[in-house]
């Protein structure tokens, strides 16, 4: 189920450049939709995270920023993937290089990051429709 009990969607972001954690965050406050957004980053941060919440209050989608401090995107998809202990949240890295190889891994989706505030604003309105509110479940799809 995407929606914890108080009836609000769960998103974590990783990413280490609080300037642009900042923009995720009003980006995701501007849509009119009840979204508990946490922030962390590194990679290390975001697996006690993963660990240490209950399954009500686990994400239900985990948005990455491949060039963390302590390890790759990635590898941090990787690791969220291998586990159950973390909940198998859906994911999507962003990456402000356009050269990075973008194929498919644990993650549903690589996005580039936007380089305006509406394109911010659009970036969030797209990934609630996609992986939240048009999402049957928390579950990645095989």
């Amino acid at each position: 189920m995407p929606i914890n009990p108080q009836g609000r969607y769960c998103v974590l972001v990783v990413e280490d450049n609080p300037a642009e954690a900042l923009l995720i965050s009003e980006a995701f406050a501007s849509v009119s939709i009840p979204i508990d957004l946490e922030c962390v980053g590194t990679g290390s941060a975001a697996l006690v995270r993963l660990q240490l919440v209950s399954a009500a209050r686990r994400p239900t989608l985990v948005l990455i920023d491949n060039h963390l401090p302590d390890m790759r995107g990635t590898e941090l998809a990787a690791r969220l993937a291998a586990d159950p202990l973390y909940g198998n949240p859906r994911m999507v890295l962003l990456s402000g290089d356009v050269a990075c190889n973008r194929n498919k891994g644990e993650w549903e989706d690589w996005l580039e990051k936007p380089a305006s505030w509406g394109e911010w604003e659009t970036l969030a309105r797209d990934l609630l429709q996609r992986f939240l509110i048009g999402s049957p479940g928390n579950r990645r799809q095989a």
